[in-house]
């Protein structure tokens, strides 16, 4: 079993969202003296993955182009591959449902074989992610190519705000990229771009990425501000960008501009040449690979949610709605009994606030990796005892 964060054109993908069950699957859920604040949001308006596997996703589908960078000389060529790779996040996004809300403790393992792909890069990059805190909610991930010695650190909180018929999620937590042979670091303000989702319940469903996002490079003194809005009469998202020195905001070197799931032109300031820079629409995902269901940790994201990813494949939104309360009752029963929590993985720097992996254990993930296999190219299919009984261990502990 893998994750179907990046399967298209499924059935559950495009189901529209009925108002008519939403508005039961609220009212099932009322109980007396119930607070309305912590009342589940239904089922159809999820997707069938977490938001820890859509991040995974995010950062691995096009992580060549970031891997490329590092194959470059020039400082300036490393910060455009750099941008490059950012803007893939708009590519083909689902949008207009959100996944599941992350649990507290919850892990995700996935990563890229690239010896298998024969695109000029080697090893293999390693997604892993934990839920470190509920409140405020926070995910730590990391991302890791030791043959090409690239590393990725990232600390994200989600605020989403809900406006009747639309919906704002604005990510905050800061970026970090390592590029070890250059010994470089670049900072991205934000993992990804806000997003405003309209018409969610009513109307045509839109999305669009909005809001700025910065990258620095210290050491080049390279700086990219990229613009994220909605442009004109028909409402065409749109992101607008300058490379400056890091130190003058007023030394345009590049620019780029373009619809964000078209084509995107570069212009050199100083020619004022325009060539294509990339083609958000024509992009080929890697295939990524995950542990074999039967071997999976109890805490991986897609040990935790299976019955309800299942219930929502097969538009079964009461047992949906079953499952997804009864994980997230055993979490808040835990909270309120005064049971904290320790990451396992990550722990907080006291003077920068940032959750760091602890990379004294990252051959811990590689041994997971050597003792896999590649999944069957299947549809969900939980029918193991064996992994019943362990995911019932998990919700004990929740409890």
């Amino acid at each position: 079993m893998k994750s179907v964060v990046n399967e298209t054109g499924q059935e559950w993908e495009t189901r529209k969202i009925s108002v008519i069950g939403a508005l039961q699957s609220f009212i099932t859920q009322l109980r007396v003296g119930d607070d309305l604040t912590k009342i589940s949001l239904p089922s159809a308006l999820l997707f069938p993955f977490s938001g820890l596997e859509i991040a995974a996703a995010r950062v691995l589908n096009h992580i060549d182009i970031l891997m490329r960078a590092n194959h470059e000389d020039d400082p300036m060529k490393r910060m455009l591959q750099v941008c490059r790779w950012y803007l893939t996040f708009t590519q083909q996004e689902k949008i207009g449902k959100k996944p599941y809300n992350p649990i507290l403790g919850e892990t995700h393992l996935v990563w890229v074989d690239h010896d298998k792909e024969n695109q000029g890069i080697k090893g293999k990059t390693i997604y892993f992610s934990e839920q470190v805190s509920h409140h405020p909610p926070v995910a730590a991930y990391i991302v890791s190519n030791p043959t090409e010695k690239v590393h990725l650190s990232t600390n994200i909180q989600f605020g989403t705000h809900f406006h009747g018929n639309s919906v704002t999620a604005n990510p905050t937590g800061a970026t970090y990229i390592d590029f070890e042979l250059h010994n470089e670091r670049y900072e991205i303000s934000k993992s990804m771009p806000d997003i405003g989702i309209k018409n969610v319940i009513i109307g045509t469903r839109r999305h669009s990425w909005e809001g700025e996002v910065t990258i620095v490079c210290p050491k080049s003194n390279l700086k990219a501000v990229l613009t994220y809005f909605e442009d004109g009469w028909w409402c065409i998202n749109t992101v607008t960008a300058s490379i400056v020195k890091a130190d003058d905001a007023n030394s345009k070197l590049y620019t780029f501009s373009g619809p964000v799931s078209d084509q995107i032109n570069l212009t050199d300031v100083k020619t004022n040449q325009t060539e294509p820079y990339i083609h958000l629409g024509k992009l080929n995902r890697y295939e990524l690979c995950y542990v074999p269901f039967e071997k999976l940790s109890s805490k991986d994201s897609i040990s935790i949610w299976h019955e309800l990813s299942k219930a929502i494949i097969v538009d079964d939104m009461v047992t949906a709605d079953t499952v997804k309360r009864h994980v997230e009752d055993a979490q808040r029963k835990r909270r309120n009994e005064g049971t904290s929590y320790v990451p396992e993985w990550f722990s907080l720097k006291e003077d920068t606030k940032f959750w760091t992996f602890d990379s004294s254990r990252f051959a811990e993930l590689e041994k997971q990796i050597s003792d896999s296999e590649l999944p069957d190219l299947g549809t969900l299919n939980i029918s193991s005892a064996h992994k019943e009984a362990e995911t019932s261990e998990v919700q004990a502990e929740n409890n």
